[in-house]
């Protein structure tokens, strides 16, 4: 979510030097030259001499949710003092340059550690009993198996991105999937609303928002979008 202003940031001055926690995040990301890696290369300037942003979600959204508030991605913006744009931009991340996955019609990324956010494992088989062709879960190791479909779980996050990008549908829920999924340019994503957080705060220009609680309203969407 802050790979946007970090690129915005990086058209304001002639270099940023980043530290980047989520190293994971940090190889797969796609910015501009002038962002150098500090925690591999020793930082020519002073900190007295350039402003330090400190990057924290929390942080940027000032701690807590709203429904009026501005999606997580702009509120970023906001944190480090840049223009606020009027649509939620992509992060930008590098294309895929290893070996070839797999193609699924349907990637589910269902699951998400909150309760609150996720959908169970009842709802999983229901909306996969009403979808035709091949279908794969996108998720983590301690994701529950459904043993009909083929698990994705726990791969590197630009084979991940590629997974999405080759899948016809992708069905998300708010979490890391579903962010995967807009910075792949994922055509076809249905936003799985769950409620718990603004719906701004989970999707994006061209993504389909649908209700958490309404699996047959979900599933008749994908069966539209197969065609």
């Amino acid at each position: 979510m802050g790979l946007p202003a970090i690129c915005g940031l990086a058209e304001k001055y002639d270099r940023i030097f980043l530290g980047m926690n989520n190293r994971r995040i940090q190889e797969i990301a796609d910015f501009p030259e002038n962002v150098v890696d500090v925690l591999s290369k020793e930082p020519e300037f002073s900190l007295r001499e350039m402003p330090v942003y400190v990057i924290g979600i929390a942080a940027a959204i000032e701690y807590t949710f709203f429904q009026s508030m501005l999606s997580t991605i702009r509120c970023v913006f906001r944190l480090v003092g840049l223009p606020i744009p009027d649509e939620t931009p992509r992060p930008r991340i590098k294309e895929y340059s290893g070996p070839p996955v797999p193609s699924y019609d349907v990637i589910l990324a269902p699951f998400t550690s909150a309760d609150e956010r996720t959908l169970t494992v009842d709802q999983v088989k229901n909306l996969c009993n009403r979808i035709p062709g091949s279908i794969g879960i996108l998720g983590g190791d301690d994701n529950p198996e459904i043993l009909s479909l083929k698990s994705i779980y726990h791969r590197p996050f630009d084979e991940a991105a590629q997974y999405l990008r080759q899948a016809k549908v992708v069905v998300a829920v708010d979490s890391f999937g579903g962010r995967l999924a807009h910075a792949a340019g994922v055509k076809n994503h249905i936003v799985v609303n769950s409620g718990a957080t603004p719906v701004q705060c989970q999707t994006y220009p061209g993504a389909i928002v649908m209700p958490r609680e309404d699996v047959d309203a979900i599933a008749n969407k994908v069966l539209e979008l197969l065609g």
